[in-house]
């Protein structure tokens, strides 16, 4: 995922080589479970909205939105220079994001519209309550997280509202809660803190 490879790439410490792989795990059941898709949160329900829509229609959006992304880096790299932050302003950050914007236009955008589909639409939510034997309502599934989990969260942040990782907190056994001064790409500015963090979990 974009997230986690920007993350890696933001990590600028000479033993970074320590932390072998890094996996992102979307669930959208969290996120629509928290009222996230609500019309209270214009951001989420548009969201929402637009990743139900069928992928024949939103990945020409996507598709589109991202060729134009992929025209400024590439052919406007001062434009880009002077509004992206300083993590993802070094050569090798330049070069991950070229292969996420070259991934997310393949296939007129379908790829990348069907990740966000599964990821960010109600459509994929978890039922609200238990199916006996079929799938369990986000609420039994995530209170049976038994592995330590770190949530990191912008004060700052209009994307994800700070409710959903109260929700989540409340839901997770073994959970810590990061809240940071900072925006929905908070994950740039600490990113050393939040791999130390994890490798520490992992090792505990």
């Amino acid at each position: 995922g974009p997230y986690v490879m920007s993350v890696l790439t933001a990590d600028r410490r000479e033993d970074r080589a320590r932390c072998k792989a890094a996996a992102m795990v979307v669930g959208v059941s969290d996120v629509s479970a928290s009222g996230y898709f609500s019309v209270s949160h214009p951001s989420g329900f548009f969201e929402g909205c637009f990743n139900s829509l069928p992928v024949r229609i939103s990945g020409c959006v996507t598709w589109s939105v991202t060729s134009f992304f992929k025209w400024v880096l590439l052919g406007y790299p001062d434009v880009y220079s002077k509004h992206a932050s300083p993590a993802m302003n070094t050569p090798e950050a330049r070069g991950v994001l070229r292969r996420i914007l070259e991934d997310g236009v393949r296939n007129l955008g379908r790829g990348a519209a069907l990740d966000c589909q599964q990821g960010l639409s109600p459509l994929y939510s978890r039922p609200t309550k238990d199916i006996e034997g079929g799938e369990r309502s986000a609420e039994t599934a995530y209170r049976g997280v038994k592995v330590p989990v770190a949530l990191w969260y912008g004060k700052q942040d209009s994307t994800v509202p700070l409710h959903t990782a109260d929700w989540l907190a409340d839901r997770l056994e073994h959970c810590t809660v990061h809240y940071h001064d900072g925006t929905h790409m908070l994950f740039l500015h600490y990113a050393e803190q939040i791999i130390d963090d994890l490798i520490a979990k992992m090792s505990s």
